[in-house]
């Protein structure tokens, strides 16, 4: 589980009316430097978002974390304007999954093209969303690139301070006594263009999931990430000390697994592997 932070309230109803939708900010993306906003100016229906992408030359070499950043970047914008999920809400993240499309590839020539987003939750009766499944759909080069879900929880900041500060009971880790588990320190690059511009008072999601494919990049060179899945069950804090990945090879490509932090489960995560060509 962890928490994108997000001022205004958005009235959802008022979007389809909007010939030319306001371009999208750093703000709304939850990041400090526009350079670092992937996204362009959005296209709003009654339900659902999509906008152009472009992973810039200063990310280096196209990886699946990039288009994960995607998701992220888009699921916010389209929750706070499609939804009206107001800006001082706390986002917090339950899951989130990408699977690359067959015959898609992480090559340079995918680092642009365009995400739509749409939510299957119908809208409460009081309008305000408290929860929300998201879907997301990305092409490049005029066919589907990669998809995945997403589901997060929108609390205001003194609930969210309320649930941060509870115990989570941790479950027994699943790869700890397994003898085909990996163990290794998750560790992403602290120069990763995703991390340096996203400010957090915890680990965020974005960390992990960048430390998971630098730790799998170490594991399997050959291969790169196809598909994951991750499901948020604690915070990881930051004083709490380093996070440990425990991964068991299922029957290959497939790998499961928990991200950790001392005796606390932060994260479930699924993988599977391409080989490289």
């Amino acid at each position: 589980m962890t928490f994108l932070p997000t001022g205004e309230t958005g009235d959802p109803a008022q979007h389809t009316q909007l010939a030319s939708p306001p371009r999208i900010t750093s703000a709304d993306v939850h990041k400090v430097e526009a350079r670092n906003v992937w996204l362009n100016t959005p296209a709003l229906s009654d339900h659902s978002f999509e906008s152009s992408f472009s992973v810039p030359a200063s990310a280096g070499a196209l990886r699946f974390t990039h288009l994960i950043e995607i998701q992220r970047q888009a699921g916010i914008v389209h929750a706070h304007r499609m939804l009206g999920v107001p800006r001082s809400d706390v986002f917090m993240l339950n899951y989130i999954e990408l699977s690359l499309s067959p015959g898609a590839e992480l090559g340079h020539h995918y680092r642009s093209g365009a995400i739509s987003v749409s939510s299957p939750t119908p809208r409460p009766p009081s309008g305000r969303y408290r929860a929300a499944t998201q879907g997301f759909v990305l092409t490049s080069h005029e066919r589907e690139l990669a998809a995945g879900t997403s589901h997060a929880t929108f609390v205001d900041r003194a609930v969210f301070t309320r649930l941060r500060n509870s115990q989570f009971e941790a479950r027994p880790p699943e790869a700890r006594d397994d003898p085909r588990a990996i163990s290794m320190l998750l560790e992403p690059d602290p120069a990763d263009v995703v991390l340096t511009d996203h400010q957090s008072d915890h680990v965020p999601a974005m960390a992990m999931v960048a430390g998971l494919e630098r730790a799998m990049e170490a594991a399997a060179p050959s291969a790169y990430i196809g598909s994951a899945t991750l499901r948020f069950h604690s915070y990881a804090e930051r004083e709490r000390g380093p996070l440990h990945l425990r991964l068991v090879r299922n029957e290959y490509p497939v790998f499961s697994g928990t991200i950790e932090q001392g005796a606390r489960v932060i994260a479930s995560a699924s993988l599977r592997l391409r080989e490289r060509n």
